[in-house]
């Protein structure tokens, strides 16, 4: 279910097109990042979570998924409290957020496990695909190496380069 929120304009929204991505500006009415694919119907399989960790440290089994190990950072403000997927690079877990790239040095790392694999994107979140511990389900965009994401209003949400982006031409990381 999708739970919406109304935002405020807040300025003049820019589109920066890359392999069919545009920057994530969050300036559409709704809250996507409160946004998941997923109906009441449809589960997914909560990864395997070790962790907390920080300083690029990922615990002894991580899942290494198109070049990095997959990371959720969690965050309790505002309330609702939320896990944010993204990758591990630089000694932190960097994902995508309102259209903001951000850094968390405190994160937890996705542990490998047996049957993972990529799942192209079938237009709904499948049963199968590997979650955060809230649920949402963990993506990687086409086009893009070295990150991954979390799948929100139909899109994988991650930062690359410093920056936000969102892509509806995605892979689901799944799990036999």
């Amino acid at each position: 279910m999708r739970s919406l929120k109304l935002l405020g304009i807040l300025g003049t929204a820019a589109l920066a097109l890359l392999s069919g991505c545009a920057a994530d500006t969050g300036g559409t009415g709704a809250d996507p990042e409160m946004e998941t694919v997923t109906t009441s119907e449809e589960k997914v399989i909560v990864g395997i979570w070790a962790g907390p960790f920080s300083n690029g440290n990922v615990g002894q089994s991580p899942k290494v998924w198109n070049g990095t190990v997959v990371c959720e950072a969690f965050e309790g403000i505002p309330f609702p409290p939320t896990y944010y997927a993204g990758k591990v690079y630089q000694g932190k877990c960097r994902y995508a957020k309102n259209g903001v790239a951000v850094a968390a040095s405190t994160y937890f790392a996705l542990q490998a496990e047996t049957g993972m694999y990529d799942e192209n994107n079938p237009g709904f979140t499948p049963n199968d695909a590997i979650a955060t511990s809230a649920g949402t389900a963990v993506c990687r965009p086409a086009g893009f190496v070295e990150t991954s994401g979390r799948v929100s209003g139909g899109k994988c949400l991650f930062e690359w380069g410093g920056n936000a982006f969102s892509s509806s031409s995605f892979w689901f990381l799944g799990r036999h």
